[in-house]
C-alpha cells in the first residue's frame, strides 16, 4: 500500500467498488455443498476463523505476516484440503477471487475490519468479522448500511454472546431474582494504552509486509509494541480497553437490563491516566447513567479497566460472597446481588449459598 492512503479515502474507494463488483458469489452453498471460505488475519483470534474454514473449504488466506501466512497454508494442506491461494493484501484477494469466495472471516487488527468487510460485501461475499465491528462508530453505521444494500449475510463475533450461560443470566435478571437492578460494576480485566511517546523506529521484520499491515492508518515507521498483539494500545489501530473488552463484559448487562430502550444516557469519567502521543488512556473508570426504561429503574453502571481500580465497597461485597475480584460484572438489585463472569461464561446469584 505504497500510497499510504488515509482512512477516509480508503473507505470511500472501497464503497465505490459496489457498482463494479456486485456480480460476485451469492449464497452459493446449499445443503450438500461446502462454503468457499477466505480468512483474513490467520493468527491470534484468526485461529477461530481457521477452525471454521477447515470445516468447510478454505480457498484463500490473507495475512500481512508472511510467516503466519505460510504456517496457515500448511495447516490447510495438512488437514487434507487443496492448497489455498495466499495473499498479504486482502484487496488483491477480493479483486482476483471475485465469484470464487462465499464468505470472508475477518480477524485482522481493528483498523482493518471495516475496509476489508466493505470490499467483501460489495463483491457479494458474506462476512463474519470479529469484534469490535469497526474502528469507530461511523464505520459500524457504514458497514450496516452496505450490508443492507448488498443483501449479504453478516455476523460479528463476540465470545459468549450465543452461549447458554448468557441466555440464562438474562432470563434470571429479567425475572427479578435480585429485584430491580440499580447499580452494576464491571471489571474489564485489561489496561491497554500508555504514555511516553513513540518508541524508537526500526526496520520492520523481514516477514512483515509493513505497508499492508498499516493499511488505511496514517503512515508511521515500524517500531516495537505493535505486531502481533500490542497494537491494541494505540489509537490508530485499536480501540482501547473499553473498545476491546466492553463488548464482552457489558454484553449480558446491555441485553438483560434493556439498555437499548433508553433514549439517552450520560457518561462521566472518574479516573484516567496517560493517553498522550497516540496511546490510549489507561486506568479508566467511567460511570454510565441509564434512565429508567420499561420496567427497569435508573441504572448507574460503573466500568473499570482492571481490578486495581475497584473501590472498597465492591471488594467487600466480593469478600462477603467468597469471590476473588476478576474479569466480572456485579449486579446490585433491590433483593440481592448477581455476578456474571467475563463473556458471561459463568453466572451466579450472590452470596453463593443463595444461588
Amino acid at each position: 500500500m505504497g500510497e499510504h492512503s488515509d482512512r477516509r479515502h480508503f473507505l470511500a474507494q472501497a464503497t465505490l467498488l459496489a457498482g463494479a463488483m456486485m456480480v460476485g458469489s451469492r449464497a452459493r452453498a446449499q445443503a450438500d455443498q461446502k462454503l468457499r471460505c477466505a480468512v483474513v488475519g490467520v493468527g491470534g483470534m484468526g485461529g477461530y476463523g481457521m477452525d471454521r474454514a477447515l470445516e468447510e473449504l478454505p480457498v484463500a488466506l490473507c495475512d500481512a505476516d508472511q510467516n503466519t501466512l505460510d504456517g496457515a497454508v500448511k495447516r490447510v494442506t495438512d488437514a487434507g484440503h487443496p492448497v489455498p491461494r495466499a495473499y498479504p493484501d486482502y484487496r488483491q484477494m477480493i479483486e482476483e477471487m471475485e465469484g470464487e469466495i462465499d464468505v470472508v472471516l475477518i480477524s485482522s487488527p481493528d483498523h482493518q475490519h471495516a475496509p476489508c468487510a466493505v470490499r467483501a460485501m460489495n463483491a457479494g461475499m458474506h462476512v463474519f468479522v470479529q469484534k469490535p465491528m469497526g474502528h469507530n462508530i461511523r464505520e459500524c453505521y457504514e458497514m450496516a448500511r452496505i450490508a443492507g444494500e448488498t443483501g449479504v449475510l453478516t455476523q460479528m463475533g463476540n465470545q459468549g454472546h450465543t452461549g447458554e450461560s448468557l441466555r440464562r443470566a438474562i432470563e434470571y435478571l429479567q425475572a427479578g431474582v435480585i429485584g430491580g437492578v440499580y447499580e452494576t460494576h464491571t471489571i474489564l480485566g485489561r489496561n491497554f494504552g500508555g504514555q511516553g511517546g513513540v518508541p524508537e523506529v526500526k526496520a520492520p521484520p523481514a516477514n512483515l509486509h509493513w505497508d499492508t499491515w498499516l493499511g488505511p492508518a496514517p503512515y508511521r515507521e515500524y517500531h516495537d509494541g505493535l505486531h502481533p498483539f500490542s497494537w491494541r494500545n494505540w489509537r490508530d489501530f485499536g480501540t482501547g480497553t473499553i473498545g476491546d473488552m466492553a463488548c464482552h463484559n457489558l454484553d449480558c448487562l446491555f441485553f438483560a437490563l434493556k439498555v437499548a430502550q433508553a433514549p439517552t444516557y450520560t457518561i462521566e469519567c472518574l479516573n484516567t491516566t496517560g493517553g498522550a502521543d497516540g496511546w490510549w488512556s489507561q486506568d479508566n473508570v467511567v460511570v454510565y447513567t441509564i434512565p429508567a426504561r420499561d420496567d427497569m429503574p435508573e441504572l448507574k453502571s460503573y466500568v473499570y479497566d482492571h481490578t486495581g481500580l475497584v473501590g472498597g465497597a465492591m471488594k467487600q461485597i466480593a469478600a462477603d460472597s467468597e469471590m476473588n475480584l476478576g474479569e466480572e460484572t456485579y449486579y446490585l438489585g433491590g433483593k440481592g446481588y448477581y455476578m456474571t463472569g467475563g463473556t458471561a461464561s459463568s453466572a451466579r446469584q450472590l452470596p453463593i449459598e443463595g444461588h
